[in-house]
C-alpha cells in the first residue's frame, strides 16, 4: 500500500468523525521496516508529510523503544489539560 495515501485516508476518517482530531499531535509508527521496500516507502512518506515517522519492525522489535520514548516525550510536552483530552 501507498503510505502517503493511507495516511491521507486515515486523516480523512478522523476529520469525518471530528475535525478537531486532525489538529492533535501525531506520530506515525512506520512498521515492517524489515522488508526490502520499506526504506523507500518511509523516504517517500517523510518527503510528502511533516509528521514524525518512527521506523519500527514488530517482527524484530527494532525501533520499538524509540517509538515508546517519542510518544512519552510528546505526551508529556502537552499542557496537562490537553493531555487529559487525548
Amino acid at each position: 500500500r501507498d503510505p502517503v495515501e493511507s495516511f491521507a485516508k486515515l486523516n480523512g476518517e478522523l476529520a469525518a468523525y471530528h475535525e478537531s482530531l486532525t489538529q492533535r499531535p501525531q506520530i506515525v509508527a512506520a512498521n515492517k521496516m524489515d522488508l526490502p521496500e520499506a526504506a523507500a516507502h518511509l523516504k517517500r512518506f517523510r518527503g510528502a508529510t511533516e509528521v514524525e515517522a518512527i521506523p519500527i519492525s514488530c517482527a524484530t522489535g527494532a525501533g520499538i523503544p524509540r517509538l515508546i520514548k517519542a510518544v512519552w516525550q510528546r505526551l508529556h510536552a502537552l499542557p496537562s489539560a490537553e493531555r487529559l483530552a487525548h
